[in-house]
């Protein structure tokens, strides 16, 4: 009985004491082929895993590509403005593509994008062609730099790491490229981080998915061929700290980067001090993994427009928490709270809002109309007094037809004229030569101009 107690006792102490320690204890794994992490202030490695692997680089072999198009801008042999002649090659490259045509002229700022953003092979080979003369030589200057990096077990084939035999390159010396890349040209970062890139009437979307979605993160390159699989060169800031992670044959895209975010967060993780404390929280709708917070507003880094709504748990930030709000009690129900009196006031502004959108509709309808009435009465205004000037000149004419008929007859009846008219006639002669008077109206000229002649014409009857 007392060995069997003493055993169960000593079961009991290891379990309880040296069994959690050794679990602790286990490395961080990551599920990927070869990876690397370095802290890019001192180069101190902080995790690796196969880093020394041969693998085929993908696409991230334009990362080397681009290192050279900024040499070139940056040594005067080259500018952004540059005319980029497209050819019959570039544009028949096949994989990823920017959608260059044959014959097109391309500024070469537009082909950096399209390198950097779209991945686009066909970009690469027309900014060979343009910086080189040819595809050749632009890979021959691609393995000098590299040389000049210390990248010592990595060949290049070609400007955008399309399949080829015998290109091959490690986890390590992705990260030497990284780092002097990053810190001759930082201000590539701003276009390593665009979430998408429009070229003519086609948008792509960055194949780097940590964007906007990682706190930090801001670039480098992503890559995939069926050789190696998925790899990533990934770089995110916090504070002063900026880490760089290179992954290397991940299953999967998916894979890729979740694998990549976590090493970023453990890196973060044991610098510690430099950045702001994340709490690593489980997500219940896949149990069994655990997931890093993302909310990148948060840490105050823009965040691009997600594909979907993530299911990642927000970060709990607490540096200055009280003793109380340890397990998220009291802080939870305050922010609830919060949430919810917020939530109340945008509904009732936006009830607020649309009442008064209603009004301003509605009064708009009633301007309108009152419009359509002015202009409806001032038509029919127009019509009635266009009436009755019609109706005016028919009685004008009226009477004037009922004065020529009068003086028709007073010609017919006109009696013989006497010797005392004929002095009278005799005394006004030019009588038919007189300017008529000025008319009051249309009637009354008619008279004079034609009872004028009818009397002379009765003169010379008599004469």
């Amino acid at each position: 009985m007392k060995t069997k107690r003493v055993i169960v006792w000593m079961v009991w102490v290891v379990t309880t004491l040296f069994i959690p320690n050794l679990i602790y204890a286990l490395p961080f794994n990551i599920n990927a082929r070869s990876a690397i992490l370095i802290d890019t202030r001192d180069e101190r490695i902080l995790y690796e895993k196969n880093a020394d692997s041969l693998i085929a680089p993908a696409s991230i072999t334009k990362v080397i590509s681009l290192f050279l198009v900024f040499d070139a801008i940056r040594e005067g042999r080259a500018r952004l403005w540059d005319t980029v002649v497209v050819s019959p090659r570039a544009a028949s490259t096949g994989g990823s593509r920017m959608g260059l045509r044959a014959g097109d002229e391309v500024p070469l700022e537009e082909i950096i994008k399209g390198m950097a953003v779209v991945s686009g092979n066909d970009a690469c080979v027309a900014v060979a062609e343009h910086l080189a003369g040819s595809v050749e030589r632009f890979v021959k200057l691609m393995n000098i730099k590299a040389r000049q990096l210390g990248m010592r077990n990595t060949v290049f084939m070609t400007p955008n790491g399309l399949p080829a035999k015998g290109q091959l390159t490690t986890a390590r010396d992705i990260s030497k490229l990284s780092l002097a890349y990053l810190r001759r040209f930082p201000e590539s970062l701003s276009i390593h981080s665009m979430c998408s890139y429009t070229y003519r009437t086609s948008t792509h979307r960055n194949a780097n998915r940590l964007l906007g979605k990682c706190p930090g993160v801001d670039g480098i390159k992503t890559g995939f061929v069926c050789a190696s699989g998925y790899n990533l060169s990934a770089t995110a800031k916090r504070g002063n700290v900026r880490l760089l992670a290179v992954v290397m044959g991940a299953p999967s895209a998916g894979v890729r980067a979740i694998e990549t975010a976590k090493l970023l967060e453990y890196g973060f993780q044991v610098v510690g001090e430099d950045g702001p404390q994340i709490r690593e929280v489980e997500d219940f709708d896949s149990p069994g993994r655990i997931k890093i917070a993302t909310d990148s507003t948060f840490m105050g880094v823009p965040q691009c427009e997600p594909e979907r709504k993530s299911k990642v748990v927000k970060a709990i930030r607490y540096e200055n928490a009280k003793p109380e709000e340890a397990d998220g009690t009291s802080s939870v129900a305050s922010k609830r709270s919060e949430k919810s009196s917020v939530a109340k006031k945008k509904t009732v502004s936006r009830k607020v809002m649309s009442a008064g959108k209603t009004a301003g509709v509605k009064q708009s309808v009633a301007v309108k109309k009152s419009v359509v009435a002015k202009k409806t009465q001032t038509v029919a205004q127009a019509k009635t007094s266009a009436k009755a000037g019609s109706g005016k000149e028919a009685q004008v004419a009226k009477n004037a037809s009922v004065v020529q008929q009068k003086a028709a007859k007073s010609v017919k009846t006109a009696k013989p004229v006497t010797e005392e008219k004929k002095k009278i006639v005799a005394v006004i002669p030019n009588v038919s030569k007189a300017k008529p008077l000025a008319p009051s109206s249309a009637g009354k000229t008619t008279i004079i101009q034609k009872a004028q002649p009818r009397s002379q014409s009765t003169k010379e009857k008599k004469g």
